[in-house]
């Protein structure tokens, strides 16, 4: 599976994640794989660089620094919900805009979110 594809597989899923938390770190994920696909191409999924290496490289390009500072917040929100829960007394509020980041991420990185996932009917 290439990095556009899992994308697209992880905004699919967000929404029927069994938590809202869980919703808002897969919309990170989503905009991870979709900034992977921008930046590296078309490579499996299995290989990725590090947080700080994507950031960096996000910056230096002229097509995803605009999306920069979005990444950070949907970076931020997904580590609140996996390691700071008590950082929020639900993230449920956070949940639209989460999905709303993740798809101008997308969209910058050249992807449509509202194409289907490979395999899907």
């Amino acid at each position: 599976m290439t990095h556009a594809e899992y994308s697209i597989k992880l905004l699919a899923e967000a929404p029927t994640a069994s938590m809202p938390a869980w919703s808002v770190v897969l919309y990170f994920y989503a905009a991870v794989h979709a900034v992977n696909h921008a930046l590296y191409g078309g490579v499996d999924v299995v290989w990725s660089h590090d947080h700080s290496k994507r950031e960096l490289d996000m910056r230096g390009s002229k097509r995803l620094k605009t999306v920069v500072q979005k990444h950070r917040i949907l970076k931020r929100w997904s580590e609140d919900a996996r390691y700071r829960p008590w950082t929020h007394a639900s993230l449920l509020p956070y949940v639209a805009n989460a999905e709303r980041l993740a798809r101008e991420g997308m969209i910058a990185c050249g992807l449509n979110g509202d194409q289907q996932s490979a395999g899907s009917p």
